[in-house]
């Protein structure tokens, strides 16, 4: 079962930009990684017609988890005839920084800037929808992230603008990486041992977290408490089997897993059900995938 731990904004601003002008000028994709709307009126002249023009970005879902699979979009228009020249995505975190991993979509679409961005190998007109571009976000990023395209239909100035917001939800996982570290340290005990056991013993908020963070955690405070809440309510933390999920067993029985703790070491005065030692430690390794 996977529940939403938190809702991120996430921006999807389509800035059209046709990048062959009358004379094919980048003919083979655009020279820079990114671009703004008033360098492209500048260069391009001021666009014409009324923005957007009837383009648009389609998602191929409507929640993206950082770390986990592609992100596809593609370019649509309302009007299927409409044809296009050339094409420049790219994305940037809430900070402005360019983030992200565009997959090679072959054919007339290439990646461009070591991944981070993706154009066109070729002025040939395009038929919409393009394809759907994939693109892979990092498990580090957070906050509102923005994807941007700019296109440009058959002559310099019919470079269109619009954007759409799509929901980012990064859900909890089944694991006991409470404080997503993601790193040789990912499982701990003196972190997310002890954030099991003061989580099972009641400790909420700062008395939850305080000290028992590491210094490589991506969760916040409210996150890890949503994780923890997940783990509990799937009862996944129930690991002697006895149907009840108790800091002095089961809190217990984790921490000392993660200290290193093995067979009867390990479930000494701590295993309130009748699962073996062998049992009790196939449950804990399946949550330290």
């Amino acid at each position: 079962m996977r529940l939403v731990r938190q809702f991120v904004h996430v921006l999807i601003g389509v800035s059209a930009l046709l990048i062959a002008g009358m004379s094919n000028a980048f003919s083979t994709g655009a020279p820079v990684c990114a671009v703004d709307t008033a360098t492209m009126n500048a260069n391009m002249g001021v666009r014409i017609g009324t923005n957007p023009m009837g383009w648009a970005l389609d998602a191929s879902a409507v929640t993206y988890s950082p770390g986990g699979s592609a992100f596809g979009v593609r370019l649509t228009n309302v009007t299927p005839s409409v044809q296009y020249k050339g094409i420049l995505l790219w994305a940037t975190d809430s900070a402005g920084n360019q983030v992200g991993t565009w997959a090679s979509a072959g054919g007339s679409f290439k990646t461009s800037c070591n991944g981070q961005s993706l154009t066109h190998t070729s002025s040939q007109l395009k038929a919409s929808p393009s394809p759907f571009f994939q693109l892979s976000l990092p498990i580090t990023v957070r906050g509102a992230v923005t994807i941007r395209a700019f296109v440009v239909e058959q002559s310099r100035t019919t470079h269109y603008e619009m954007t759409t917001t799509h929901v980012h939800l990064d859900p909890v996982r089944n694991d006991l990486d409470i404080d997503s570290s993601v790193s040789v340290s990912r499982y701990q005990a003196n972190t997310d041992g002890l954030l099991v056991l003061r989580y099972l013993i009641g400790l909420r908020g700062n008395e939850l977290t305080r000290g028992a963070k590491n210094a490589a955690a991506l969760r916040t405070d409210a996150e890890i408490a949503n994780q923890l809440a997940h783990l509990l309510s799937s009862g996944l933390l129930d690991i002697d089997g006895d149907g009840q999920t108790r800091s002095e067993t089961d809190g217990l029985l984790i921490l000392r897993y993660l200290i290193g703790y093995r067979n009867n070491g390990l479930v000494e005065g701590a295993n309130a059900g009748t699962l073996t030692p062998a049992q009790i430690e196939a449950k804990i390794a399946a949550l330290l995938p």
